[in-house]
């Protein structure tokens, strides 16, 4: 018996029987029109389904523009607020401003429908856009992160200058779509006429991006994270000594404030190791799949995941 088989990136293989010697074949090689749609055809998922996914989504939504945006315009449209630490913070909350009020939604015409809805410029600019934004946030953070050693640690050894952080700033945003570029070269939009069915999907050269994948990791989270578990680490040590040195010159206020930013930040850092490195986990397993023969059920399940 032959099966025909779809793997995680939606690619076909025609799968021949046990013991035979001839190879398995791409959908290139096959004449899809030939064959019955090898799944389920719902089109679009159910009314209730919609709005469910929706409600859930939409306060993260609401929440995420209304905090980055008000964030942005008090840090920009107060002078005084323009320090390095804050318009470091600025471009991080512009990054997730922009992951929030396109990707949710990107992602949900994904999910709704079984097809690909987006067609070929939504198909290389869906993986772009996330992982851009997601590397500038990164990126924003680490330097955050360095600007907090130099003020607390350093004792202002090494401190950026204006002119520095602006250099930064665009650095950022050049190497966050540098980084993410593969994401939209190496992906296309296909359409797929079955005998029942015509079927359009998102797929990528996973001989490719299989190496990018583990380079992306390598710069999304394992270097940041190296660079602000060392930097925090340094801060929460030297946190308690710096704060009674700065009361003998400064106004506790301001002393407490730093001191309960560099706290903030520390949690911030937590919270991105407890929830990136298990999607981390995910990335990597998902290009091992690709690597692998295709099996039955495989696309569903990473799907879920």
């Amino acid at each position: 018996m032959v099966f025909l088989i779809v793997d995680v990136q939606w690619n076909l293989y025609l799968e021949l029987p046990p013991g035979s010697t001839e190879k398995n074949y791409s959908w290139q090689d096959i004449d899809t029109t030939k064959y019955r749609f090898p799944s389920d055809i719902w089109i679009i998922r159910p009314t209730w389904e919609i709005i469910v996914k929706v409600m859930t989504i939409l306060p993260v939504f609401v929440v995420g523009v209304l905090a980055n945006s008000s964030l942005i315009r008090v840090i920009l449209g107060n002078k005084l607020l323009r320090t390095t630490t804050n318009l470091f913070i600025a471009n991080m909350a512009i990054a997730d401003l922009g992951t929030c009020m396109l990707c949710p939604w990107m992602f949900l015409c994904v999910d709704f429908f079984q097809n690909y809805m987006l067609g070929s410029v939504g198909c290389r600019l869906d993986g772009l856009l996330l992982q851009a934004l997601t590397l500038v946030a990164v990126f924003s953070l680490s330097a955050v992160s360095y600007d907090r050693v130099t003020s607390i640690v350093l004792q202002w050894s090494g401190k950026l200058t204006c002119r520095t952080v602006k250099i930064l700033l665009v650095f950022t945003w050049i190497a966050g779509l540098v980084l993410a570029a593969p994401l939209a070269l190496f992906r296309r939009y296909e359409e797929r006429q079955w005998m029942d069915h015509l079927e359009m999907f998102c797929t990528e050269d996973t001989k490719i991006l299989y190496s990018y994948w583990h380079v992306f990791v390598c710069f999304s989270v394992w270097v940041p994270l190296a660079i602000m578990a060392v930097c925090y680490s340094a801060i929460l040590i030297k946190l308690g000594r710096y704060e009674s040195q700065a009361l003998k010159s400064k106004h506790p206020i301001v002393v407490r404030y730093k001191g309960r930013v560099a706290r903030v930040l520390a949690l911030v850092v937590l919270s991105f190791i407890m929830f990136r490195v298990p999607f981390t986990a995910m990335v990597l397993r998902r290009a091992q799949l690709l690597q692998k023969p295709a099996k039955l059920g495989q696309a569903e399940s990473m799907y879920l995941l």
